[in-house]
């Protein structure tokens, strides 16, 4: 992402230079002066990288037996000019900046008509890059969407879209996808006096930001409620109440794919270069950029979620006389399949998958707040706990299904209390149970309205 930097620099530091010392004091060689002083910086990251806005404090390390000499930092060549962020006493430089990017952090020496010089380049990441999405739909019919956004550390931002923007999402946002570095809402509808400060139905912004791109909404007029979405390439493949749209979102032609209807109201999958949706026991494949279907797959049962396995292959859930997972290669279309024997695999009335996965082992509440692992390698169900043995307030129901994170398996269950005004009163309860003993990771309250589903930004890497 080349993104303008917005540097932030400071005054430089001059001090004494720390003389290195001998153990033993019949070594001559103490007496020597060292012809090239060591410089470097401590404490830089192994990675090399910072969050957008965090703080990385760094230490000059100069060894020189020579005699007193100066030193300076420097961020892109340009000399630090903030005592702000230079501390004089402790030989440190606070690095920080607002703006996502590559920069180069580089420490000068000055001795004796001598300079050297030591630098490492670091890259900004943004600080929406990895984290956790929560989607709220706002009010039905009539609510503004919301984003919440959760930091690999707990800290929750309410609100995220419209802190960074000013401006609101459209009304019940119900789905969002990543893919290039771009983060895509779509919404069902736009408030009845026109777009005023909010986005139109299918809203773009930087994924690592959320500043924002572009909005669609003339262009998407033909579509009724649409609902769930994915992009791939140059195209946004858009589900809505009569099937599934491809819409280019650079010549903004919009097209019906063939053999798409009555695709249900739920997550697509992306593997690879082929998009998966359903209807009933059908699985349907759209190769990306086509306009009608590649293949379709008739399951045994119902189907009631998608989710793209850790290998890059689809899970797939049914329900019926005996819950299935099922692991499809999408390059040959071969399938293993594993009974679930404890729980069930209803996605219920929600618009989400049925379940989540952290690599072989998947999760799932049967639409209810109990919760249920299957572990696909060994073939075991098992009930893991009841979400009131964790959290006592506000778990009348839960809205839409439970999400996991597929790199720590944390589990995130949004309840609410219920409809009318009670669904202000609710909870995120994000739990872990990959250890011997379950925890509560954080409970956040009342922060949700009518929550869409959870996003994990790991999921789309």
């Amino acid at each position: 992402m080349n993104l303008k930097r917005k540097l932030v620099l400071g005054l430089s530091l001059v001090g004494l230079i720390g003389l290195a010392s001998c153990s033993r004091s019949n070594d001559d060689s103490c007496f020597l002066p060292q012809a090239n002083p060591e410089v470097g910086i401590v404490n830089f990251p192994e990675n090399a990288e910072l969050v957008q806005n965090g703080e990385l404090v760094l230490k000059a390390s100069i060894k020189d037996v020579t005699g007193s000499g100066s030193y300076y930092w420097l961020v892109d060549g340009q000399r630090v000019e903030d005592d702000k962020l230079v501390n004089e006493k402790d030989s440190t430089f606070t690095f920080r900046q607002e703006e996502p990017g590559d920069y180069e952090i580089a420490l000068i020496y000055e001795n004796a008509g001598r300079t050297q010089k030591f630098s490492q380049s670091i890259h900004v990441f943004g600080q929406f890059r990895d984290g956790t999405f929560v989607l709220n739909e706002g009010a039905f019919g009539h609510g503004n969407g919301t984003l919440i956004f959760i930091s690999p550390e707990g800290k929750l931002m309410a609100d995220a879209y419209k802190s960074i923007n000013g401006r609101e999402l459209g009304i019940n946002t119900q789905d969002l996808f990543i893919a290039d570095s771009k983060i895509y809402f779509i919404s069902q509808a736009i408030p009845a006096e026109g777009l005023g400060n909010s986005e139109g139905l299918l809203a773009v912004a930087h994924a690592e930001t959320l500043q924002r791109i572009a909005s669609y909404n003339e262009e998407l007029e033909d579509l009724s409620n649409p609902t769930h979405l994915v992009v791939v390439g140059d195209f946004a493949y858009i589900r809505d109440g009569k099937g599934i749209y491809r819409f280019n979102l650079v010549s903004k032609e919009l097209d019906f794919v063939e053999g798409t209807e009555k695709a249900v109201k739920n997550r697509m999958a992306l593997v690879g270069n082929k998009i998966f949706s359903w209807s009933a026991n059908k699985l349907m494949v759209i190769e990306a950029g086509a306009t009608k279907l590649a293949k379709v797959i008739e399951m045994d049962q119902k189907i009631s979620g998608l989710v793209k396995s850790a290998d890059n292959q689809l899970w797939i859930s049914t329900k019926g006389a005996e819950a299935t997972i099922i692991k499809l290669n999408p390059k040959d279309y071969s399938m293993q399949k594993s009974v679930v024997t404890v729980g069930g695999l209803s996605e219920g009335w929600g618009a989400t998958p049925a379940f989540g996965a952290v690599g072989e082992v998947l999760y799932f509440t049967n639409n209810t707040t109990t919760i249920y692992r299957h572990n696909f390698s060994t073939a075991v169900s098992e009930e893991v706990a009841k979400l009131s043995d964790y959290v006592t307030e506000n778990i009348s129901m839960t809205y839409n299904n439970l999400g996991v994170d597929p790199q720590n398996g944390n589990i995130y269950i949004n309840t609410i209390q219920g409809f009318g005004e009670a669904y202000k009163q609710n909870n995120i309860s994000v739990l872990n149970f990959e250890g011997e003993k379950g925890v509560l990771v954080e409970n956040y309250k009342d922060q949700t309205a009518f929550p869409a589903g959870v996003f994990f930004t790991a999921s789309f890497k």
